[in-house]
């Protein structure tokens, strides 16, 4: 999932007209304890390194997440996905 949202994320970024130094997400996840053994939570940590702002990321995120990204969309409706990101310094 981190793949397949961190590309979807730049792409939308891209077309913001921003650039993407880098991104990095990482992604942990708690599953469920009984059969089915699927996730029951997953937390996607973004860091980017990039010139669009803190309005243009929260946008492109949300984008991601309720239009875009199709294995967010695939896993949203039994999986309790959450998201945080940091800007990390673009060099």
């Amino acid at each position: 999932m981190r793949r397949f949202a961190g590309a979807t994320v730049a792409t939308l970024l891209r077309k913001m007209h921003k650039s993407v130094a880098s991104l990095c997400v990482h992604a942990e996840g708690q599953r469920r304890v009984a059969h089915p053994l699927s996730f029951e939570s997953i937390i996607l940590s973004f860091s980017l390194a990039t010139d669009a702002g803190e309005a243009e990321i929260s946008r492109a995120l949300q984008l991601a997440e309720d239009s875009y990204c199709l294995v967010w969309a695939m896993l949203k409706g039994n999986v309790q996905i959450k998201y945080t990101w940091a800007l990390s310094v673009q060099e």
